[in-house]
């Protein structure tokens, strides 16, 4: 990526040359191919029959399906499933997903509901969750084509791509701290850096904590600035609530990753999946404890998987769901706030024992207004 900067390489072909690269990974790397993850043709036919039997027993979501057969619709998802793994496929692009999805109607609610599902699935599937959460993380890059709403990329470039880099270059110029970042590496590449910053936004996320990993160019307080400068300047250009809640919550998710936060060290030395597990049995005893289980566990989902799958997000701060999603999908559980306090509770004693993961109390006071219904 840096050759291509100095090159001077459009950073929309740069971007599409790492998508690219990241399709043929597990080829260099030797790993398995997700395709085979899931089971072949078979396990993605699986995985779509499953999830639609889930859907249409959904009534938010039934009617969009009237007259249309559950095998049918199935068949469907599953290959766009696997056109999921192929981004630079012509056959699913964020126009063709518009076109396909506009008559509709979606909301973000029913698109939600509809991952929530997917992500039930897989993890009844047993799905190793590295390749569930991409798989959920994927389908946000066409989130507003299929709700049929301008995404972040749309206001940007509607504005003028270039324009807006200027607009963004300038203010940051203004900011003492970013003005001497910018004088100490120069103007050309930290508006190269300017450019990777949105589109990274706009594309599959990489490997950031490589690249940054024990730099320390980017302070706390510098990328506080960077943050700041960016949510102002696309509050200029639209006061959707979404985009813009989205927006900063990218940021918040990439904050440990840019500032080799010490919780990356200790998770690094860590088994990832050990240290799930062994979490989600203590935390397990301690829901039955509290009869956090009523909550957690019905006939449509697995109170073992569940708890993982959270750890999974709060450990890792991998937010395949975004707090507007969680907001959606927690209504139907109906909790209330003694039942939150008892769920916070129960984190308490296990991070006693592991004072490394002591950021994820921060993280359940935050999610607090999106999970209680009371």
């Amino acid at each position: 990526m840096n050759r291509f900067m100095q090159m001077g390489i459009p950073v929309e072909q740069l971007f599409k040359c790492c998508e690219r690269i990241e399709n043929v990974r597990p080829y260099i790397l030797n790993e398995k191919m997700e395709y085979d993850v899931y089971g072949g043709q078979d396990g993605i036919e699986l995985c779509a029959n499953q999830i639609y039997a889930k859907i249409f027993a959904d009534i938010t979501l039934e009617q969009y399906f009237f007259g249309i057969d559950r095998a049918t619709q199935a068949s469907k998802f599953a290959k766009l499933f696997f056109q999921q793994y192929h981004m630079d496929s012509p056959n699913y692009t964020n126009e063709v997903s518009r076109e396909r999805h506009v008559k509709y109607e979606l909301t973000n609610v029913q698109l939600t509901n509809f991952k929530f599902y997917l992500a039930l699935t897989l993890q009844e599937l047993q799905v190793p969750f590295k390749y569930a959460s991409a798989l959920l993380r994927r389908m946000d890059i066409y989130k507003y084509a299929i709700i049929n709403k301008n995404s972040l990329q749309d206001y940007i470039c509607n504005y003028g791509y270039n324009l807006f880099i200027e607009q963004f270059l300038k203010s940051c110029l203004e900011e003492p701290v970013l003005y001497d970042l910018i004088q100490k590496g120069g103007k050309a590449k930290f508006t190269n850096h300017c450019e990777n910053i949105f589109h990274y936004f706009f594309s599959i996320q990489y490997d950031l904590e490589e690249i940054h990993y024990h730099k320390t160019i980017i302070t706390e307080k510098i990328f506080m600035k960077l943050k700041e400068k960016a949510m102002a300047e696309v509050a200029k250009l639209t006061n959707d609530r979404i985009v813009l809640q989205d927006f900063d919550e990218d940021w918040d998710e990439i904050k440990p990753l840019i500032l080799s936060d010490s919780r990356m060290s200790f998770l690094k030395t860590k088994d990832r999946d050990l240290l799930i597990n062994e979490l989600a049995y203590n935390l397990e005893n301690e829901f039955y404890s509290r009869q956090l289980n009523v909550i957690y566990e019905t006939e449509e989902i697995h109170m073992t998987r569940n708890i993982k799958s959270k750890l999974n997000l709060l450990v890792y701060s991998i937010k395949f769901f975004k707090r507007t999603d969680l907001e959606v999908i927690h209504r139907r559980f109906r909790i209330s706030e003694s039942q939150y306090f008892d769920f916070q509770q129960s984190f308490q004693s296990l991070l006693e024992r592991i004072p490394d993961l002591h950021y994820i109390h921060e993280l359940l006071e935050e999610y607090k207004k999106y999970l209680v219904s009371d």
